[in-house]
Protein backbone atom coordinates (compact mmCIF):
# COMPACT_ATOMS: atom_id res chain seq x y z
CA UNK A 1 0.00 0.00 0.00
CA UNK A 2 1.34 3.89 -0.53
CA UNK A 3 1.24 6.69 1.97
CA UNK A 4 -1.46 8.24 0.53
CA UNK A 5 -3.90 4.63 0.31
CA UNK A 6 -3.03 4.54 4.32
CA UNK A 7 -3.70 8.02 4.99
CA UNK A 8 -6.78 8.12 3.74
CA UNK A 9 -7.50 4.84 5.41
CA UNK A 10 -6.15 6.51 8.60
CA UNK A 11 -8.57 9.41 7.60
CA UNK A 12 -11.81 7.10 7.41
CA UNK A 13 -11.23 5.92 10.68
CA UNK A 14 -10.15 9.14 12.40
CA UNK A 15 -13.45 10.32 10.96
CA UNK A 16 -15.59 7.21 12.16
CA UNK A 17 -14.19 7.89 15.53
CA UNK A 18 -14.66 11.19 16.12
CA UNK A 19 -18.64 10.05 15.31
CA UNK A 20 -19.05 7.40 17.22
CA UNK A 21 -17.39 9.44 20.31
CA UNK A 22 -20.04 12.10 19.46
CA UNK A 23 -22.97 9.98 19.05
CA UNK A 24 -22.00 8.54 22.34
CA UNK A 25 -22.01 11.98 23.89
CA UNK A 26 -25.29 12.88 22.35
CA UNK A 27 -26.70 9.74 24.31
CA UNK A 28 -24.70 9.81 27.72
CA UNK A 29 -26.65 13.26 27.63
CA UNK A 30 -30.40 11.92 26.80
CA UNK A 31 -29.35 9.05 28.83
CA UNK A 32 -28.66 11.57 31.99
CA UNK A 33 -31.53 14.23 31.15
CA UNK A 34 -33.99 11.11 31.16
CA UNK A 35 -32.50 9.46 34.66
CA UNK A 36 -32.60 13.31 36.13
CA UNK A 37 -36.48 13.56 34.75
CA UNK A 38 -37.25 9.65 36.74
CA UNK A 39 -35.65 11.08 39.71
CA UNK A 40 -37.55 14.19 40.05
CA UNK A 41 -40.80 12.08 39.37
CA UNK A 42 -39.97 9.35 41.86
CA UNK A 43 -39.48 11.95 45.00
CA UNK A 44 -42.11 12.56 47.00
CA UNK A 45 -41.37 15.90 49.19
CA UNK A 46 -43.43 14.93 52.12
CA UNK A 47 -41.46 11.53 52.86
CA UNK A 48 -38.02 12.71 52.90
CA UNK A 49 -37.11 11.20 49.57
CA UNK A 50 -37.47 7.95 47.75
CA UNK A 51 -36.04 5.73 50.58
CA UNK A 52 -38.20 7.20 53.32
CA UNK A 53 -35.91 7.18 55.93
CA UNK A 54 -36.09 9.49 58.98
CA UNK A 55 -40.81 9.79 58.39
CA UNK A 56 -42.28 9.78 61.39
Amino acid sequence: MSASQYRGQLDRKRKQRIDADKKAGEYRSKESSKRADAAKAVRVPWSGGVSGIGVA
